[in-house]
């Protein structure tokens, strides 16, 4: 319970110096500042996960035509990468 606590703390005064005047209830703090932080790196580890099975050709990306990008299974891999280490 402590290092959740430390993380939270962590959380809160990063939020407060990058936004020094920001003032808000503890629930507005939960929802907004600490949720805010948990879902940025949240999306920086799903980020380099995708980047890794893309790499590793288990899934493909492809990008619309307004520049999202978009993944999927890669099916057609090679026999001997589908088996599961």
């Amino acid at each position: 319970m402590f290092r959740k606590r430390e993380t939270i703390e962590k959380m809160i005064l990063a939020y407060l110096e990058q936004n020094p005047d920001a003032v808000d209830t503890a629930e507005g703090i939960a929802r907004f500042w600490v949720q805010r932080q948990n879902v940025e790196i949240t999306f920086v580890k799903v980020s380099r996960t995708l980047e890794k099975l893309v790499k590793k050709g288990r899934i493909k990306v492809f990008q619309s035509l307004d520049g999202t990008l978009y993944y999927k299974l890669k099916k057609d891999r090679p026999e001997r990468e589908q088996t599961v280490h």
